[in-house]
């Protein structure tokens, strides 16, 4: 009891209105429980999130999401200076607080090893957005395929192949896969990625070119004792060993996360292709609510430079909110 009551003090004590115990036995007064404490607690849903992200005190309890806001903003800023930088177009993000919540959410289970995510719910919610950020906070590079549009699978598998390469000089990835269908042949060949046994969807040439391209790194890891199974440092590594190592290092600095509106194709993957679901944890994207549409368009109009009177920023916020409405009707529809 005085450990929750403490907790109570500490986390929302202004808005109670309190900055101590109500009495010195540690115990929680009957004052505590009441109406008011759901009302704060409960109806204002404040977050109680831990996450690695913020500052620098390592693994931490947050409260307060304005602190990771902060590091949206930054990411959000070098965003869009590669934009620039790329010639592409600016992308215009603001981080509200529903977006902070999914972005620590993926960037917990993306922390994890050998763990991947699954992003489903309404389009157009910000599932690409907030991977794009996650892969902008990590230092991953960001790859994102559009399953749907591809009509030749081996279009996928030259993706995929470089995809790996890349992987295999230890850059981070997170590979981003729009999929709004069954694919069984990617669904397999993704299990193959990330059980990191893989030789057999590569060409022979390409297999051969890999041995001789990572056979001076196979060496140098051999001879620090990082390969499976342990090799004497004196040992010559065959070609099978350097491709083992070349499995290993690609599937540890590679990151899938798959996008798929809705959830009419979640039972068929569950049913299906149960293990490769395992390596997988989900996160469901939900239609804005009012006030998030509400925060979201009042902030962008603040940081227009025409100059607009609060009445006038409230007003147009109002608009964009039922445009926004119908056109998320539309599209469900």
């Amino acid at each position: 009891k005085a450990l929750i009551s403490s907790t109570i003090v500490d986390h929302f004590g202004n808005d109670l209105g309190i900055d101590k115990l109500v009495d010195g036995s540690g115990d929680a007064s009957s004052e505590f429980w009441r109406s008011k404490i759901y009302e704060v607690c409960e109806l204002k849903k404040k977050p109680l999130i831990f996450t690695d992200l913020v500052g620098s005190e390592g693994y931490i309890e947050l409260t307060r999401l304005e602190r990771a806001q902060d590091i949206l903003k930054e990411c959000a800023t070098k965003m869009c200076e590669n934009a620039i930088m790329n010639g592409d177009p600016i992308p215009a993000i603001v981080p509200f607080h529903f977006t902070v919540k999914h972005f620590l959410r993926a960037s917990r289970i993306l922390s994890k090893t050998n763990n991947h995510i699954l992003m489903t719910g309404h389009a157009s919610t910000g599932k690409h957005t907030v991977m794009q950020l996650v892969a902008q906070a990590h230092g991953m590079e960001y790859q994102e395929v559009s399953v749907d549009k591809m009509k030749l699978f081996r279009i996928w598998g030259s993706i995929l192949r470089n995809a790996l390469l890349k992987a295999a000089t230890k850059t981070s990835i997170v590979l981003v896969i729009r999929c709004n269908d069954i694919y069984d042949n990617v669904f397999h060949d993704l299990y193959c990625i990330l059980k990191g046994r893989f030789k057999h969807l590569l060409d022979h040439d390409t297999v051969m070119q890999v041995c001789e391209r990572f056979r001076d790194d196979a060496v140098s890891a051999n001879a620090r004792g990082e390969l499976e199974g342990g090799k004497m440092i004196t040992a010559s590594l065959t070609d099978e060993d350097v491709f083992d190592y070349f499995e290993m290092t690609a599937a540890k600095h590679i990151k899938v996360a798959i996008t798929t509106n809705g959830t009419k194709y979640l039972y068929h993957l569950w049913n299906n292709h149960a293990s490769l679901m395992q390596f997988f944890s989900v996160d469901s994207f939900s239609s804005w609510d009012k006030s998030t549409l509400k925060g979201a368009a009042t902030e962008i109009f603040q940081l227009s430079s025409a100059p607009l009177e609060e009445e006038q920023i409230k007003a147009i916020s109002e608009s964009a909110i039922e445009i926004h409405k119908c056109t998320d009707l539309v599209a469900q529809e």
